[in-house]
Parts: structure tokens; sequence; C-alpha cells
């Protein structure tokens, strides 16, 4: 089988410094240490130098620390995935950040380019880069004339990676241990809009930044668009509390928002409240406290209130066989499986619903099965294997024969299953087969045995 060569892409964050290499979501990010940029390739190096001397700041030529990490890229989807990483990683660490107040930090230290270097191109002779700024804007390197500068003072800003948020560890660790899908992306678009409320670029006024965060609010709370006002009062009273004053600073705040929008009266970034003679706050510095608390409040109340199994319980077996078989033959590998969160429908069949062909989950089996044999055999469970390959290979009618098998093969894996159960990201993968596996094999049994 011929190996396909893929092309080599650099990604940078000129602004930020990390203190230590960091390995998250299968990529690597590393400090721009010499130690660490000397073990890189020849070819990467030389490559890194150039296109890390194309940043600067507005009162220095060079940027002297900053973060990397490169990765091969075979195809569009690869390449679809990288973007989504950064997306998804700076903007929550952009959030982490922003949101105190004491960190010091700017928006745009979160800023990072994507460098696709062509395997034609020479190291020695390149002179031309194409970047693409935070996934969005693509412009030219001409190496060494190329220098990008933001347009206001900002200083480079180091993250300590072992003090990582309650953010981070929701929405990019264990994103569905606590939020379904589009609760986890509805966050994350309310957290970048939060984030965009503190640009500093010089065109950019205190009217614009609030509305980012009348957006923020909407965004978080999935506000339907002919009732914003009322959703975001239901949203932040039900999580802080109602006082009339929390009440009255929602409907004013809403309302400059809606003044600066429409245009037709004159809007006003203080908040004066209704006996008060004069404004005492700022709506947009508010407004972010506001914010904060409401996220932290939703993070909190996932971690403490279990509600996993009252959302599983809606979805019936039926639906869940359908979407399995969908998934298993549009995909092939593994990783691409896992990615697809198969492994956690599969664990998710139930023996208290008995919706679903019986005939289906036998395909089901014949799909699966031979997918996991490969770690089986890196195990080296034999008698496994064998049981696994009796059950793929069974092409009798009597049922509740190949539900025995199941069993067996069930009460075989069990050790396995309950073995190392330490998480790590690393295993993430694996702990996710093996509970589909365990899960699918006691399902198997069931349905098969009562037909």
């Amino acid at each position: 089988m011929t190996r396909i060569r893929g092309n080599l892409v650099i990604f940078i964050f000129p602004y930020l410094f990390i203190d230590k290499e960091w390995g998250i979501g299968g990529y690597k990010l590393k400090p721009s240490y010499s130690s660490i940029v000397f073990k890189e390739s020849t070819r990467l190096r030389g490559h890194l130098d150039k296109i890390a001397r194309s940043f600067k700041f507005r009162n220095t030529n060079l940027v002297n620390q900053y973060t990397y990490g490169w990765v091969t890229i075979h195809d569009k989807e690869e390449g679809g995935k990288l973007k989504r990483f950064l997306d998804e990683l700076s903007t929550i660490l952009r959030y982490q950040e922003l949101s105190d107040e004491r960190a010091g930090a700017n928006f745009s230290n979160f800023d990072y380019a994507t460098i696709e270097i062509f395997r034609p191109m020479s190291r020695y002779k390149m002179a031309f880069y194409e970047a693409n700024l935070n996934g969005q804007t693509t412009v030219p390197i001409h190496y060494p004339e190329t220098k990008f500068c933001p347009n206001f003072d900002l200083r480079p800003y180091q993250l300590m990676v072992d003090q990582s948020s309650k953010v981070l560890s929701h929405l990019f660790y264990m994103p569905l241990t606590f939020h379904s899908l589009g609760e986890e992306k509805r966050i994350i678009r309310a957290l970048d809009w939060f984030n965009k409320s503190h640009r500093s670029d010089p065109e950019v006024d205190d009217f614009e930044r609030l509305i980012n965060m009348a957006t923020a609010f909407e965004s978080l709370f999935d506000s339907p668009e002919e009732k914003i006002l009322a959703a975001l009062r239901t949203g932040i009273v039900a999580l802080l509390g109602e006082t009339k004053e929390m009440v009255d600073w929602i409907n004013d705040f809403y309302d400059q928002r809606s003044k600066t929008v429409h245009g037709k009266e004159k809007p006003t970034t203080l908040y004066k409240g209704k006996k008060a003679s004069v404004p005492h706050l700022a709506h947009v510095r508010f407004a972010r406290k506001v914010f904060t608390r409401c996220v932290k409040a939703i993070l909190t109340a996932r971690e403490e209130v279990y509600t996993e199994d009252l959302h599983k319980e809606l979805v019936s077996n039926e639906i869940r066989i359908k979407e399995i078989l969908v998934i298993f033959k549009n995909k092939k590998q593994l990783k691409k499986l896992y990615e697809s969160r198969v492994f956690d429908t599969l664990d998710s069949l139930n023996q208290r619903d008995v919706t679903g062909k019986v005939s289906d989950v036998v395909e089901i089996g014949k799909i699966f099965l031979p997918k996991i044999r490969s770690f089986l055999v890196g195990e080296k469970k034999v008698d496994l294997v064998k049981q696994l390959d009796a059950i793929i290979s069974y092409s009798g009618s009597d049922l509740p024969k190949l539900g025995v098998m199941y069993s067996e093969f069930h009460v075989g894996f069990t050790p396995l299953y309950f073995g190392d159960k330490t998480i790590s990201m690393k295993k993430l993968p694996s702990l996710a087969m093996k509970g589909a596996i365990y899960n699918f094999s006691s399902y198997a049994t069931w349905k098969l045995m009562i037909g």
C-alpha cells in the first residue's frame, strides 16, 4: 500500500507564550524555548524561524516568545479538524483569561495563524507564505519584508498550562460529560461574543461592545428572535436570583442595545437606576460580570445535578440503532468512529426499551465486532478473539443461540472492561470503545433472547 505524503502545517500563537509543552485535543502546543525548537527537524526550524520573524509588536521588531505547533495534513477533512480545534481552543482560552480582570490579557494575545508548507517548496528558497489568520483571512507573507503588527500596544501574555479553568474542562477536555453537543456549541458561540467585547482595535467603541455583550447573552440563552428580552430576563434571574434592581438593569441594558442597533433614539453606555439622579455603572463592564456569573452557574449546575439519564431516556433504542447503522456504513476507521461519538450511542442502548429490530442488532454486530478484533489481539485475549470470530461467522437463524454466544463473550470481556479505568485524554478513545463493547454485548444478549 502506497503511503500518501501530506503537507506540513505550522500553527503559531505569536503573542501567547505557554510555560511548557501541552498535549490537547490530539495536537501538541509548544513554547518557543530554544531547547524545544532545536529538537524539531531542520526543515521545520527553517520555516518556523521565518514565520515567527514575520510577526512583531508595535514597539519592537521581533516576537521573541511565542507558542507553536505543527501537523501533517493529508486532506481537507484533516484541515477542517485543525481549524475547529484552533478556533475552539482560542475562544475558550480567550474567555478563560479575559473573564478574569486581574489576568491582564488582551483579545489579540490569542490570535493564531496557520501556514501550509507545500512539499515542492524548499526551505532555502522559500520567501513567500500564505497565512490564514484566526481561520478567517488569508494574507500573503513575503519574507523578510512582511511584518504583522497590531495597531495598538500589546504585550506578550504567558499562560500557565496547569492552571486551566472549569470552562476548559467542561468545553474541551470532556464536553459531552456535562453538556449536550448543542449546548456545548451554543456556549462556545456565546463566549466568542463575550470575547469580541474585549477587542482593543481603536475602531471598536463601547456601543459595539454593548451589542457584542447583548449577543453573547442571546447565544447563551438561545433567545428566540421575537422574545429576546424576555428570554434574557428569565435566564439571568433564574441563574443569579431575582431582584427589582437586576430586572431594571436587564431592561435598561437591552433598551440601550435596541437604541444602538435601530438608531431611533440616542443610546448611552452608562446605567442610571430608576431612583438615581446620575449614572453610576458602565453597562459593558457590568454585563461582563453578569455573563461570567451565568456561565459559572450553568457549569456548576451541570456538575452537581446529574441529568444525562433524563435526556437519554427520551431517545428510543429504535432511533439509536438507526443512527448507529448510518454511522457504521459511512465511517470505517475506529478513530473516525470515536470522533462521530457512535461509541456513546452504543453505550446508551438500554434493556428497558424493547423498540428496534432484532435483525438490525445482528447487523450492527456484523459491522462492529470485526472493527474491534485488532484491539483484542493487541490485548492478547486469545479466548475472546475466538469467541468474537464465532459470533462474526455465525450464519444460523437460532437467535437465542447467538444470544448465548454474546453472553459468553460479555462475561469474558467484563474483566478487561473493569481493568484500567484511568482517565486521560490519550485513553479516552479506548475507554469509550470498551464501554461500547461492554454495553452492546450485554444489550445484544438480551435483545436476541427476547426476540
